[in-house]
């Protein structure tokens, strides 16, 4: 019952801000509801609640049932995980001393939307409290009032990072089934870890909705899987995965963003970045870094297409954009304002690719800065991009050619370590900023700015998505 309220309220709020109590208008209030549906079916141009649905809302109104917005639940409850308590029975997680000591004993039968889980960091500085059940969301909320599972801010319990410590034999850190709406992550970069599993994060149902916030996902087989649904993740660090994000949704109707990410590899001999596979969802990267470390940053297969937004692409092995389309018009590259740089050749002293593009298509590329680098590419652009020391065909990218004034890049080496580019005792990550002379190419224009960004935790329907439109 509870379920179908807030279905019910979800969609047409404005019909449930009603109290029903004896000796109301029946009638006028029936009327109300079916007004309310009808209004959403003329908006949309589609009936989403057949006549069933509708005839229980006024079934549950004739019953005296109460109706209450999402937006308005004033009994939301707090639930605490922490494994530093020794586990009991008893243990409700209504409290510190009666947390659930583990993410398996989360009661998820008991959640609603609105409610929320806090999970214990330690009250050391610098220091991991560590959990070794992965984390499989069972109950969601609406877009209005989402079920938040997020590292504490208190005192005492806030100190250090939560940490989901698996191994290879545990499906996914983060497991999204049945879980529409749900908020995960903590305030501040790196305030959950995820490590070990197959998969950091896997959402596998076209009714999930999750929003990631603050985590790091390392040392899996495959750092996030979006298989079905959509998803959002801001300011995460997924890094030294074979594959860091994978994204294979068919769900057309929302986008999959990440926003303000850092993808990386430091230490695996083979690692790719954001692969899109399979699919015509809307997936997009935005004021993100991509690389350094990788095999190819940012990966399109021939079904699919990628959009990147203010992003600021390093130096992959093989391609920082690499683009798989091979039928006639099939779907798009767009890249808006994102700057790309390579060393003259990679690692093992072979040429490689700042844009790898094949067959026939429609792609979109504009104020960009495309530094070093080999264009494979056929075609020439109507828009002007600023590349340097590019080869292969570079009139696919405009004809402008000058430098365009990097800080501290030209005596970076073709052998440069993974460590000197992302680590921040590394001998280039500090300087080396990728800021123009002019205003064309990313909005982020280091790894040590896109860190010095940190938003506190939003809800699902507080989202920044930055400036872009496509």
């Amino acid at each position: 019952m509870k379920q179908i309220l807030a279905r019910i309220a979800d969609v047409f709020p404005s019909a449930c801000m009603v109290h029903v109590a004896g000796g109301s208008d029946w009638a006028a209030l029936c009327s109300r509801v079916f007004a309310e549906t009808s209004k959403y079916d003329q908006m949309n141009g589609c009936s989403l609640f057949n006549g069933l649905l509708k005839q229980t809302a006024v079934l549950m109104l004739l019953a005296g049932c109460t109706l209450v917005a999402c937006t308005s639940r004033a009994d939301a409850s707090t639930y605490y995980v922490s494994s530093k308590v020794q586990s009991a029975p008893a243990h409700d997680g209504l409290t510190w001393q009666r947390a659930w000591t583990d993410m398996n004993q989360i009661n998820w039968s008991i959640m609603h939307p609105g409610d929320t889980i806090e999970i214990d960091a330690g009250n050391t500085a610098g220091g991991q409290l560590i959990y070794r059940q992965p984390l499989v969301v069972r109950r969601g909320g609406t877009k209005q009032q989402p079920v938040t599972i997020k590292v504490s801010d208190e005192s005492g319990h806030s100190a250090g990072q939560a940490m989901i410590l698996l191994t290879k034999n545990t499906v996914a850190g983060l497991d999204f089934t049945q879980s529409n709406y749900v908020n995960v992550g903590g305030s501040t970069w790196k305030k959950m870890v995820i490590e070990g599993s197959t998969y950091g994060a896997l959402v596998r149902d076209d009714n999930c909705h999750p929003s990631l916030m603050n985590i790091e996902i390392r040392k899996t087989t495959c750092g996030i899987r979006v298989l079905k649904g959509t998803m959002f993740g801001h300011q995460l660090i997924v890094h030294d995965n074979p594959t860091n994000i994978l994204v294979e949704s068919t769900n057309s109707m929302d986008w999959i963003k990440f926003n303000r990410c850092w993808i990386y590899n430091r230490d695996l001999p083979a690692s790719n970045g954001y692969l899109v596979k399979n699919t015509n969802t809307r997936a997009m990267i935005n004021e993100s870094v991509v690389g350094p470390g990788l095999d190819v940053g940012i990966w399109a297969d021939k079904n699919s297409g990628a959009l990147a937004g203010g992003s600021l692409l390093l130096n992959a092995k093989t391609a920082n954009v690499q683009l798989d389309n091979a039928t006639e018009n099939s779907l798009t590259l767009m890249m808006s304002e994102c700057t790309s740089f390579m060393t003259p050749l990679n690692a093992q002293n072979a040429a490689h690719d700042c844009l790898k593009i094949a067959g026939k298509h429609t792609e979109w590329i504009a104020g960009s800065i495309v530094y070093g680098g080999t264009v494979q590419a056929d075609g020439a652009s109507m828009i002007t991009n600023l590349q340097y020391k590019t080869s292969g065909n570079t009139l696919y990218l405009g004809s402008r050619i000058e430098n365009p004034g990097f800080q501290s890049v030209d005596d970076i080496p073709n052998d440069v370590k993974n460590s000197d580019l992302c680590d921040t005792n590394g001998r280039f990550y500090q300087t080396a900023t990728f800021y123009p002379r002019d205003r064309v190419g990313t909005h982020v224009h280091s790894i040590a700015e896109l860190l010095g960004f940190n938003e506190a935790f939003k809800g699902s329907n507080q989202r920044s998505y930055g400036s872009y439109t496509f």
